[in-house]
């Protein structure tokens, strides 16, 4: 998987989805599973607010560049996917990507649901 930064998530603006799309078979999985298609989820994000800026359906996508040799994640419209080097990240099934959610949403939005201990309890009790 690739190293996905987590400054590309903000779950104030928007929300995360785990979708899934059909994919068409190349030829070897074709011949050892006699598929035409198969299954790939990916996450997507819908902003909270009213926004007609949004551009259709915003994909998690990394790109590799060759000038700097690094890989790059962000979230790109799958309408600028065909015209870019961003390819969609995609995942086999969909507990994969629902845990990666989890662990960045836990990263990023501490909640009493996840809290074992609190010094913020100890200063109440005192008189």
């Amino acid at each position: 998987m690739v190293n996905v930064p987590l400054t590309n998530f903000h779950f104030d603006l928007f929300n995360y989805e785990v979708a899934f799309e059909f994919r068409d078979s190349g030829f070897l999985r074709r011949l050892f599973t006699r598929k035409s298609d198969y299954l790939v989820y990916y996450i997507r994000r819908d902003s909270k607010l009213n926004v007609e800026e949004q551009d259709g359906e915003e994909i998690l996508s990394s790109t590799y560049s060759l000038e700097s040799l690094e890989r790059y994640v962000s979230f790109t419209s799958r309408g600028d996917l065909s015209c870019n080097e961003y390819k969609p990240i995609y995942w086999n099934n969909p507990t994969e990507p629902q845990e990666f959610l989890t662990r960045v949403y836990m990263k990023l939005k501490p909640s009493q649901d996840n809290v074992t201990f609190s010094t913020a309890s100890l200063s109440s009790n005192l008189p």
